[in-house]
């Protein structure tokens, strides 16, 4: 019988899967896997809460850009003050850019952030 823990570790887990592709994330799944099949599921989510969140390597990366344009247009963006679509796709793809040069660094952990940043891009294309 499936009970609601057992679904909540599965969600958790799916989710998981999903934004944490990044090979230094692997032994985090494999061991949360292991827990969920060995019907350990608190254990399982509490992996699982334990890795690296998006916002959590977004602040990091925000951090690391200080003193660089990308990280001003950021700011604005993020406060909601006025920046054209083309400014806004340019601080995209630049961030975009520098999580590239994260992993190139070995700083893989970053690409978690490619896929909403390149969602917002696309928000942005037919404004152009």
């Amino acid at each position: 019988m499936v009970n609601i823990k057992q679904i909540t570790a599965l969600k958790l887990l799916q989710e998981s899967h999903t934004t944490l592709r990044c090979k230094e994330f692997r032994p985090i799944l494999e061991k949360a896997m292991g827990e969920y099949n060995s019907e350990r599921y608190d254990e399982c989510m509490e992996i699982l809460r334990s890795a690296p969140s998006s916002e959590s390597v977004f602040s990091n990366l925000i951090e690391r850009l200080k003193g660089k344009s990308v990280h001003t247009t950021l700011k604005r963006m993020a406060a909601k003050k006025d920046t054209s679509s083309l400014t806004e796709m340019k601080a995209l793809f630049s961030l975009g850019t520098h999580v590239i040069i994260d992993c190139e660094q070995g700083i893989t952990e970053s690409a978690i952030l490619l896929p909403d940043i390149y969602e917002r891009i696309g928000k942005l294309i037919p404004e152009i």
